[in-house]
């Protein structure tokens, strides 16, 4: 496609956009582009472009419980998010939306290196959770119950007293969900 062309698609979308710039020229379309370059780092969306775009459609997330059952009653491995993360401090079940063409051992794979937890083995799908009014948009969690180990950055906290702050929708939903799976398994 030609200069001129390119110019007016950018154009085109820039007014569906409501940005009044009838022809872009040759410096506004670097600078467009630039921009995008900024929230869309090498090989991944980068956040702002995700949770834009996780506002038009619905994203499937997976949510990796662990428990182990201690003297004085199950404990539930936690991470905290990271000052750069959505929801900064909040401690969650670690765990990620697929990517496209990613494979449930992909994804698992990923959590292992990028949430801190060690040897994620055994994931079963126990529930999900269908959450419409996530601040980014329409999520639905898969709910796992897996075996794997604390890492570095996790920790393990008694369900009867979890830590401060927690994304509520652990609290109230994949926690509990996961937790009732894992007594199952044990009786």
């Amino acid at each position: 496609m030609s200069l001129n062309g390119t110019l007016e698609r950018v154009g085109q979308a820039l007014r569906r956009l409501g940005i009044e710039s009838p022809d872009p020229d040759r410096e506004q379309v670097k600078f467009l582009v630039a921009e995008l370059l900024n929230i869309i780092p090498q090989g991944t969306y980068g956040t702002k472009l995700f949770n834009a775009l996780a506002r038009l459609t619905v994203t499937t997330a997976v949510e990796a419980c662990c428990f182990r059952q201690t003297e004085t009653g199950p404990e539930v491995l936690l991470r905290q998010r990271g000052p750069q993360e959505t929801y900064p401090g909040q401690f969650h079940c670690p765990g990620s939306v697929y990517r496209p063409g990613e494979s449930d051992a992909d994804l698992f794979a990923r959590l292992q290196r990028t949430e801190a937890m060690t040897d994620i083995r055994n994931p079963r799908l126990v529930g999900h959770n269908n959450h419409l009014t996530e601040e980014r948009g329409h999520f639905v969690a898969l709910i796992f119950l897996v075996d794997a180990e604390a890492g570095p950055g996790t920790r393990w906290y008694s369900v009867m007293d979890l830590p401060e702050p927690i994304l509520e929708q652990h609290r109230t939903k994949v926690i509990p969900t996961a937790l009732e799976a894992f007594h199952r398994e044990r009786t």
